[in-house]
């Protein structure tokens, strides 16, 4: 009985692995398999010989039911692991996906409604912010958005070595396309009934003078390190998945996003896992103070904001810090992938 087991794990694993990647990559996973059969064999052997002197290595029969056993093993562990991870996947993407805050907020002098963004979404969500902004703005409410500003070149190699990647306007493009979502296009939101549209945001200028004021003040040294271009790996990936493997991938990368957005603490740890902690800082953080002075200076009473996720909450406190008044009236909620 448990021969047979045996065989219908192993069954049942070449099933998946010929429909996940088909006759290409069926013959050549199977071949490194047995590959580190042999490889677990020459180590394992010498605890077999030294329980049992008579365990020979060139014994067919030990090596035949050693081999059996190995392959059903790892067999039956990718199997469970293949369960799990589908079922966390599908869990996340089906039964509990992510929803995006909407947060309301009211000093009784200011309204503020926060739209937490990702940059890479389904179009549904896209669509829903900007119903949403074309209602508000019937309301005689002003718009800020977020949108680094471009400048000079020169500021950009700063900041791409900096974070180590090479970030461009094609990255988010890039990334949409391993997760079968599409890229933020704030020219969407924009001019939408009454033109009250202003970036409140800092221009890549003023980003890498900002890093390098702060850099200096904590002594950090520079890296010369030449940034990873993220699109030529991600281009490169794309180039070897079919259409199958890849909507499986997508499926996967949804569900670890799906998971990100709805853990704070998740995206706490991913923040402060960052080597270079003074440009997340001001990438965050400068940027805040600046939209929390564009949110005091502005005359028009009604405000909405189009901010990434992880600002609200440093804003949020810090206006609370100010003015004691600012409250949390209610928040709502849109599904970021569909």
């Amino acid at each position: 009985m448990l021969e047979k087991f045996k065989f219908f794990v192993i069954f049942t694993l070449s099933v998946l692995v010929f429909y996940v990647f088909w006759i290409n990559h069926f013959f050549n996973f199977f071949i490194a398999l047995f590959l580190y059969r042999s490889f677990f064999y020459l180590i394992i052997f010498p605890f077999k010989r030294f329980k049992d002197k008579n365990y020979a290595f060139f014994d067919m029969e030990n090596f035949w039911k050693f081999s059996m056993n190995f392959v059903y093993r790892t067999s039956l562990f990718l199997i469970i692991f293949s369960i799990i991870l589908w079922g966390f996947a599908f869990y996340q993407n089906k039964i509990n996906p992510a929803m995006m805050p909407v947060y309301h907020i009211t000093n009784w002098n200011k309204k503020i409604v926060f739209h937490a963004m990702s940059h890479i979404a389904s179009p549904g969500f896209y669509n829903d912010v900007k119903d949403d902004i074309s209602s508000l703005k019937n309301d005689n409410f002003v718009l800020f958005y977020e949108w680094v500003k471009p400048w000079k070149e020169e500021s950009y190699d700063k900041f791409d070595k900096a974070l180590w990647v090479k970030f461009d306007a094609d990255l988010y493009v890039n990334m949409s396309k391993l997760y079968g979502l599409i890229k933020q296009d704030n020219s969407m939101f924009l001019w939408l009934l009454k033109n009250k549209d202003k970036n409140v945001d800092l221009s890549m200028d003023e980003i890498v003078k900002l890093y390098e004021k702060d850099k200096t003040l904590s002594g950090e040294k520079d890296d010369l390190k030449m940034p990873v271009d993220a699109n030529v790996l991600i281009t490169e990936l794309l180039s070897k998945l079919d259409d199958k493997q890849l909507s499986i991938l997508r499926f996967i990368n949804q569900s670890i996003m799906n998971t990100i957005i709805k853990n704070q603490n998740i995206q706490d740890s991913m923040a402060s896992a960052i080597w270079n902690k003074t440009i997340m800082d001001t990438i965050l953080w400068k940027r805040n103070t600046y939209l929390i002075k564009a949110i005091k200076e502005e005359k028009n009473k009604n405000i909405v904001i189009t901010y990434g996720l992880l600002h609200f909450k440093w804003v949020f406190e810090e206006l609370q810090k100010q003015d004691k008044n600012w409250k949390l009236e209610k928040t709502d909620y849109l599904q970021v992938i569909r």
